[in-house]
């Protein structure tokens, strides 16, 4: 007897549950809370150090990835090390510290940096909880997310709903990199042993939604309409997803 095959749902992180737009504010509220106990306390504090040398690494890690050809760049999960264990290299540099000795030791330590900072950050989008609640009775909820992997899951785990989702896909665990468009979304299909049209995509960014699109998936923005964008459905906010999935099924 044939079964019915439960559809998919591949959530964002970053500005469907996080609000972005708050990410400054909050590194620069949280940034004593979130160094101090790796480091020590500082006098004028720790905002602007981490801030620097943040962009400083991601400027320069992120331009020498991109002026690479496709076969030539490392995989998501060694360019997630080198861009953490640089990163805390910079603010060790900026505060005038000796780093962490190792490459792993300073990745450790910017795992450890990130998760307190999703632990106690107030960036997560109004009802995140409900809506993810509202959505797994009727999706098979997974993330696919340009983040690394344990971002995700932390993001999950401080929302409070990593027991209603599946894999926590950052760009490491899927194996590739969300810039790479529908190879990102072929990559987590073949994990997950599906189909992309058993897939809705719910993401902030048109770009990553018509990759998903050419793949076969069905697409959903959040944030505003964009104009010439084909989407299967736009949505304010992510609270907003239900109500609107159900005028449309």
């Amino acid at each position: 007897m044939a079964t019915d095959v439960r559809p998919i749902l591949l959530l964002d992180v970053d500005g469907v549950l996080l609000d972005v737009s708050l990410y400054e504010a909050e590194w620069e509220r949280l940034a004593d809370q979130v160094f101090g106990p790796l480091f020590g306390s500082r006098a004028g504090g720790w905002s602007a150090l981490q801030r620097t040398a943040w962009l400083d690494t991601t400027r320069r890690v992120t331009s020498a990835l991109w002026k690479l050809n496709a076969s030539e760049r490392p995989p998501p999960s060694s360019f997630w090390i080198e861009l953490l264990e640089q990163w805390i290299a910079g603010v060790c540099r900026n505060a005038e510290l000796d780093a962490p000795a190792t490459i792993e030791e300073r990745a450790h330590v910017a795992q450890r940096a990130f998760e307190c900072y999703v632990r106690n950050t107030s960036a997560v989008v109004p009802a995140a909880a409900e809506t993810i609640a509202a959505l797994s009775e009727r999706f098979e909820l997974h993330m696919a997310s340009g983040n690394p992997a344990f971002i995700v899951e932390s993001v999950l785990e401080r929302i409070g709903v990593r027991e209603l989702v599946g894999f926590p896909f950052g760009s490491d665990l899927a194996g590739a990199y969300k810039e790479d468009g529908t190879r990102f979304y072929e990559a987590i299909c073949e994990r997950l042993g599906t189909s992309a049209e058993n897939v809705w995509v719910v993401d902030d960014r048109d770009p990553y939604l018509d990759a998903a699109r050419e793949l076969g998936a069905k697409t959903i923005k959040v944030g505003p309409a964009t104009a010439g964008a084909r989407h299967d459905l736009v949505v304010e906010s992510l609270g907003s997803l239900p109500g609107a999935l159900d005028r449309i099924r």
